[in-house]
């Protein structure tokens, strides 16, 4: 089974999601996704396995979407966005890139 690896942006309104997985053999596969909050209990947690780990940008609606997804993956963490300072390095910052950066 592949090991997937998900940084989360997630909002009142939308998450916005970079998907990296990695099989046995070692191939990495990358996506990005965008979906609206209503959507999430269909269409996010349909893209859980057992060996899911979730990193979510920390915000007011972060520990309920986290406590969404716990039963469906190895381990979901929200990260402090002032203590994760690869989010600010660059001066580039949107939605898709801090995803990514998770």
């Amino acid at each position: 089974m592949a090991t997937v690896y998900i940084g989360v942006d997630l909002h009142a309104s939308r998450l916005v999601a970079h998907i990296i997985k990695r099989s046995i053999d070692d191939v990495l596969e990358r996506s990005d996704i965008s979906i609206s909050t209503e959507d999430i209990a269909t269409k996010f947690i349909s893209l859980l396995t057992p060996e899911t780990y979730i990193l979510v940008e920390a915000s007011s609606c972060t520990f309920t979407f986290i406590d969404m997804v716990k039963p469906y993956v190895k381990k979901a963490i929200a990260v402090n966005p002032s203590d994760f300072k690869a989010l600010y390095v660059t001066g580039k910052k949107n939605d898709r890139i801090d995803a990514k950066k998770l």
